[in-house]
């Protein structure tokens, strides 16, 4: 097969699963399955051209996450989807919801998180309604699913 999955969430009667296209440059994408009838609802490409999180369970290890290679966590709290994406280019976090009956991914939130240069490492540790705590480039930071509210970090940087 030229495509890897990995189970992540059941939501609103279907299987969705993070995916990576083998052949040629490794993509990332998302998936969703009728559990009715088995058969594929649809297809996404993960945001910005990532890929998944080798490990994207909580409090796994992190991945260095290079330039030009952003990695994705897809989060999942009752019925609500979103993507998380890290990017080592410009050291961003960002999310987007995810429509499970489609795969329509909606508008971005987006924080700078980190200064270069170097390559960063970035991994989930917990999450749950109110947001996402993530491990990235050895600094603690909590992404607020809330719409326009600030990434908490520690260590900050500043006064």
């Amino acid at each position: 097969a030229d495509t890897t999955g990995r189970p992540v969430a059941v939501v609103g009667g279907r299987l969705i699963a993070e995916t990576v296209t083998t052949r040629g440059t490794p993509r990332g994408g998302l998936a969703a399955w009728d559990l009715a009838t088995g058969q594929p609802v649809w297809e996404t490409a993960m945001p910005d051209g990532s890929k998944p999180f080798s490990n994207a369970v909580p409090g796994a290890s992190t991945d260095a996450v290079f330039e030009g290679s952003p990695l994705s966590a897809t989060l999942v709290t009752g019925e609500t989807v979103r993507v998380m994406t890290l990017s080592g280019d410009d050291y961003t976090a960002s999310l987007h919801t995810l429509d499970p009956a489609t795969g329509t991914l909606g508008d971005r939130q987006s924080w700078v998180v980190a200064e270069g240069p170097g390559t960063p490492s970035g991994g989930v540790v917990q999450v749950d309604a109110a947001g996402v705590l993530v491990d990235f480039d050895s600094a603690a930071l909590f992404l607020p699913f809330a719409s326009h509210q600030p990434a908490l970090g520690w260590p900050t940087s500043g006064p």
